[in-house]
């Protein structure tokens, strides 16, 4: 039985969490010019580690939606954050 009014997206279980990837780019998030830095990486994969340049470009599009989406003292405090207030 299917329920056609509940919407998943599938964002969740196919890279929707992104921690990982966060705590890498971490050195990068406070610079100013964040974005082009990390559309850089797409290409060189010097900091993020991810295999396929297709798959660094699926999660680095998110990586800079995310970013875009809160302040950037969201992400001074995320960078400054200790493993054990998580």
């Amino acid at each position: 039985m299917t329920n056609s009014k509940i919407k998943y997206e599938t964002n969740f279980s196919a890279r929707g969490l992104l921690h990982k990837e966060f705590n890498r780019i971490s050195s990068l998030l406070p610079e100013d010019d964040f974005v082009l830095l990390i559309k850089k990486e797409i290409k060189v994969n010097e900091i993020i580690g991810i295999a396929t340049e297709q798959a660094r470009k699926r999660a680095i599009t998110e990586i800079v939606r995310r970013y875009e989406a809160v302040p950037k003292s969201f992400w001074d405090l995320f960078v400054n954050l200790s493993p054990s207030s998580l």
